[in-house]
């Protein structure tokens, strides 16, 4: 198409009145898009959802759209064009320029400004060319909404043809932005079916709603109604709309009837009508506790507390009101309550609780809003530990938890929620960003969610319209679309044949970290006043689903399977940080377990805030909303430093405590007596490793009685050993020895390789990784030739697709240490975007599985990039599995429907079996797999699409250990060293137990200590009768006695077991949640993956 343009000299005018005259029709501004960013986005227009952006940011921005067509035999001398556009200003902080294109020729710059600006303004041309501004709404922000006119000088060549106009946005380095809303004003009336009856008189009728679109500032509607009724509307530019009333129908049925605007010919409307469906809408009004994102972590706290002490207020104000209407408030998570309960008076405590207790206040079971595929098994368990507190303490009712923004949950959730007393579990999504197939898929479809034993079950609810419909308003009374919005949602909810009356609406206003509503009862009120239906109820999450149970929790489908999540990908951001929180995770465990066997009483202020840490950096808020726009924002930085905090401060605390149950009960400390202790409820056999205190005295180990145990020196100075059968929860005595080892075994050196009785290890000089990994016991082999290399091979992606992977060059290999026990071969390499990438692989004589160390020294990069390791393994045609803590998964088939399929969130291994052998890799700090192939990163914005729907086949698992992927919250790059742990453990047919035991190993050390000449070992605390019960977790009481303690059936068949008590006997056993005392001596059972907890007196 030709494009015809104006050049003309322009000057800016400024002033607060309406619209320049107009000569005859507007046309429509916006037709169809030309090209430039297209962001969904909310205006003042219902239709108007979408928009064309630019911003200012490096003047290369720029976006273009077409016009209406100008008449033929249009007569007028100017021509005039409006549309719906929008620009920052309560978001800005500074006068910001932007080039107006008309047909491709730049013919005027418009300027925006700071504070909330809303005056209208006019920029003028010299040849008559005319841009105006006429303010109509400004939003949750202060941004500025309203409609742009265009007026230019007609010319005969232009009849018949759109204009072109464009917008740029000058280079300012910022992101205030103008944007063009996607949507044509032309004159059109729409008549739609409600899903609501009103009251009038004693009846009930029907509504009718018009929706009038209107492109003039005046005009007027008319319609002849039911009998006649002729009802007038008088119309402005812009959306409006009418309600008109009929009796209400009980069958299906089409009623007509004439409209007319202003002075036209009258058109005859026609509307299907069906019998309105009963709904009853529960609003779960809360705040989205997103600890950090829109500010400060301790701004955010405040805030969120002021919201506790606001809705207290709203509760007595409206105690008169009717119940459905009253006031009522959900904590969404116990982050704020605790802290609000740490601080409040006397008075204010006991108003909150009695708030509680009288169904006011809703308190829900998490403390934070977690990605669940992070958290340890444990850690899952202790998400609730404060809820429970409060519960049992205050008898509260607390049986619900809720997570908003987060899609997708971990399996493992649902037994610790379960087990923790709590039925209820209600999600309220992010609605777009990175949800994957979550949302299509569990929206408005309750179910029970089956626990991995089989025996357990939550009520897990999504909210259909996630946690921010009634986002970017202030509240209900001010938001000049609820009624849309709900009678929208409510035709979904017809046409996809809900069958519940009870709707569950997540309410959190303004945007997350929102206000309590005040207006909130008032609406609610006159909304019931006004409709039979639907009707409106104020509600918590406790007595919305005790209701609904009662009324529909028999008929509800059940389901199995792990809701594979979405958002754990963004934490390897922050890999280094991310593996200190798992690793403090587990080291909180062993410490409670340690101080058990030497009877320490852990402070419990310390232990309490170390789990604290840990459940705040696993806390789905990694950073400010624009932590990847503007990653170098003071604000920015701050909150990362204070996210940051939470994992160092969690590896700090758990070692610290870890340090002090070790060093009591040492007598005489100093000594040449080495204490292995072994925190896990079976035997052990394992590689330790000291610092020698001396190494021109002391060259090997013995057992306490002088016999040589198989040991060497090392390259770092230490001493290793093997620990030989260490006993379950206790420990065994070594001595350091002036003698020579005396293990002299000689392996064969191979060139660029490793080898022990068990396996020969080979290095591929061109990339590094493991070329071969035989088994020298069976024959087999288990390194694949993979697309990347072998196993072990470093992988860098340079932007989000596969197709740009780079693997390792200059590949230095050298032996670290080549003794009769250990023997690491050492592999250093350049690649792209990294300094250096070290790889350790370690053969351990006397153990049945390799250990590898990598370390990555990373180069800090904004442009989007991934990391990874790559684990090639030949095994013909395997099943895959993971484990996710309380159970184990095989994708696809264990997995629900819209689970993520692109990368898993993993415990402590992935396992690929055959039918009589397999391999298990054992991941440490890494969280992150990917099964068959890299996925592409492309689609990932990009709605449901661009996302997998089934696992690639294969035998190969790609550990996810970096990426920049994200847009916001999460780190727009990380540098220097970070170590990542693995371990490889061939193996015979599959059997669960095994594997399990193997990964407990490799993320719970035998642990050491120096001890006197007169120490003796620490007597087991007891010993359990089944090899495949693990004791995950022991809880001290303050006497440093075990008042509770978690037993998890490894395996995928159900056990009966005793418990041999040993240095620690209890006076009563109970099991937690269940009634009656048992013997000491009880046999007890658990079915496949099961769960108890013994609560002991």
């Amino acid at each position: 198409m030709k494009y015809w343009f104006f050049v003309l000299s322009l000057i800016f005018i400024r002033y607060t009145g309406s619209f320049a005259r107009e000569e005859g029709k507007v046309l429509s501004g916006y037709e169809k898009d030309v090209s430039g960013d297209v962001l969904s986005y909310h205006s003042f227009h219902p239709f108007a959802s979408s928009a064309l952006l630019t911003r200012c940011n490096t003047g290369q921005m720029s976006i273009a759209w077409e016009t209406e067509a100008i008449p033929v035999n249009w007569k007028s001398q100017e021509v005039s064009f409006r549309w719906i556009g929008g620009f920052s200003t309560g978001t800005s902080d500074a006068d910001r320029y932007f080039d107006f294109f008309v047909n491709g020729k730049k013919v005027l710059t418009f300027v925006t400004h700071p504070g909330c600006d809303t005056s209208a303004w006019t920029v003028k041309g010299e040849g008559g060319i005319t841009l105006s501004y006429k303010h109509v709404w400004i939003d949750h922000v202060s941004d500025a909404f309203g409609y742009f006119l265009l007026t230019i000088p007609f010319r005969p060549e232009l009849a018949g043809k759109p204009l072109m106009l464009g917008v740029t946005g000058h280079a300012m380095n910022d992101g205030d932005w103008y944007m063009t809303f996607r949507h044509s004003l032309h004159e059109s009336v729409k008549a739609n079916m409600v899903h609501a009856l009103v009251k009038k008189g004693n009846s009930a009728w029907q509504v009718i709603r018009l929706d009038v679109d209107y492109p003039e500032n005046t005009g007027k509607l008319e319609i002849k109604g039911f009998r006649g009724e002729i009802t007038r509307l008088p119309l402005r530019l812009g959306y409006n709309s009418l309600e008109v009333y009929v009796p209400e129908v009980k069958k299906d049925t089409v009623w007509e009837f004439p409209v007319r605007i202003n002075n036209n010919k009258p058109q005859i409307l026609s509307v299907g009508l069906k019998p309105v469906d009963k709904r009853e809408i529960w609003i779960i009004h809360h705040s989205h506790n997103d600890i950090g994102y829109t500010d400060l972590q301790p701004n955010i706290l405040a805030l969120q507390i002021r919201n506790i002490r606001e809705a207290l207020q709203l509760i007595k104000k409206t105690a008169s009101y009717p119940e459905e209407a009253r006031f009522k408030w959900n904590t969404e998570i116990m982050w704020a309550a605790d802290a609000f309960l740490q601080q409040a008076s006397a008075q204010e405590k006991e108003e909150f609780l009695q708030a509680v207790r009288d169904g006011q206040m809703g308190l829900q079971a998490l403390y934070d809003n977690p990605l669940t595929g992070l958290a340890r098994p444990e850690e899952l368990m202790r998400l609730t530990d404060v809820a429970c507190y409060l519960r049992d303490q205050y008898h509260l009712p607390v049986s619900t938890a809720m997570v908003s923004d987060v899609p997708g949950f971990s399996w493992g959730l649902v037994p610790a929620l379960q087990h923790k007393g709590i039925r209820y579990f209600t999600s309220g999504p992010n609605t777009g960003d990175r949800v994957g197939h979550s949302n299509n898929a569990w929206g408005d479809r309750p179910f029970w969610w089956v626990s991995p034993d089989g025996t357990g079950k939550v009520l897990f609810w999504m909210a259909g319209k996630g946690y921010s419909m009634f986002h970017q308003t202030r509240s209900l009374r001010t938001n000049h679309d609820f009624s849309n919005r709900l009678f929208a949602y409510l035709d979904e909810l017809a046409l996809n044949n809900y069958p519940y009356k009870m709707v569950q609406i997540r309410y959190t206003v303004y945007s997350d970290n929102g206000p309590v509503d005040p207006t909130l009862s008032d609406f609610v009120r006159e909304w019931n006043d006004k409709y039979i239906t639907p009707r409106l109820v104020i509600g918590t999450t406790e007595a919305m689903f005790s209701k609904f149970e009662r009324e529909y929790g028999a008929d509800l489908p059940a389901f199995a399977g792990d809701f594979t999540p979405y958002w754990e990908d963004g934490a390897a951001s922050t890999a280094r940080e991310t593996g200190l929180n798992r690793k403090a995770s587990d080291r909180a465990i062993q410490a409670e377990v340690v101080s058990s066997l030497t009877g320490f009483s852990l402070n419990r202020d310390t232990l309490e805030t170390v789990w604290k840490n840990i459940h705040l950096y696993t806390e789905h808020t990694w950073g400010a909303w624009n932590s990847v726009s503007d990653p170098d924002n003071a604000g920015v930085k701050g909150q990362w430093h204070i996210k940051q905090q939470f994992a160092l401060e969690a590896d700090r605390l758990s070692q610290k405590l870890l340090t002090e149950a070790l060093t009591v009960n040492q007598k005489g400390q100093g000594g040449s007596i080495v204490e292995v202790i072994n925190t896990l409820s079976w035997p052990r056999t394992g590689i330790v490793r000291i610092k020698n205190p001396d190494p021109a005295k002391y060259k090997s180990i013995v057992t306490a009685d002088g016999k040589p145990v198989a040991s060497q020196m090392l390259s770092t100075g230490e001493i290793a050993f093997l620990a030989d059968k260490v006993p379950p929860l206790g420990s065994k005595l070594y001595r350091l020895s002036a003698t020579e080892p005396s293990v002299k075994t000689n392996f064969p050196q191979i060139n660029n390789g490793i080898q022990n009785s068990r396996f020969r290890l080979l290095i591929d000089t061109l990339n590094g990784s493991i070329s071969s990994l035989l088994d020298l016991t069976t024959g087999r082999e288990y390194a694949d030739a993979g697309l990347y290399g072998g196993i072990n091979g470093f992988v860098y992606i340079k932007g989000l697709s596969p197709d740009r992977a780079f693997v390792p060059s200059d590949i230095r290999v050298r032996i670290k240490d080549l003794g009769p026990l250990v023997q690491t071969i050492e592999v250093t390499a350049k690649s792209e975007g990294v300094e250096k990438v070290v790889r350790e692989i370690s053969l351990l004589e006397g153990l049945d599985y390799v250990l590898i160390t990598n370390r990555i020294n990373k180069i800090a990069r904004r442009e989007k990039e991934a990391c990874y390791f790559a684990f090639p393994f030949k095994v013909d045609k395997p099943v895959v599995r993971y484990d996710i803590g309380w159970g184990m998964v095989r994708p696809d088939c264990d997995q629900l429907a819209g689970a993520c399929r692109d990368f898993f969130s993993v415990q402590r291994w992935v396992d690929f079996s055959a039918q009589d052998y397999g391999i298990t890799l054992a991941t440490c700090e890494a969280p992150l797999v990917e099964f068959g192939e890299i996925s592409d990163e492309t689609g990932h914005n990009s709605g449901p699409r661009g996302w997998k729907t089934a696992t690639p086949d294969g035998s190969v698992a790609y550990s996810f250990v970096m990426n920049n992927y994200w847009h916001t919250n999460y780190k727009a790059d990380q540098e220097g060293w970070t170590e990542f742990s693995y371990a490889l453990q061939p193996h015979e047919m599959f059997r669960s137990a095994g594997v399990y035991r193997f990964g407990y190993e490799q993320d719970y050390p035998l642990l050491t200590r120096m001890v006197g000449e007169n120490q003796i070992p620490l007597e087991p605390l007891f010993l359990l009768s089944a090899p495949e019960v693990n004791v995950t977790g022991i809880q001290t009481g303050p006497n440093g006695k075990i008042r509770q303690m978690r037993l998890f059936n490894m395996s995928g068949k159900p056990v009966e077991f005793t418990i041999k008590w040993g240095k620690f006997h209890p006076e009563e056993l109970y099991i937690a949640n269940h009634p009656g005392k048992l013997s000491s001596d009880a046999t007890l059972a658990l079915p496949a993956y099961g769960i108890m907890t013994l609560t002991c007196e």
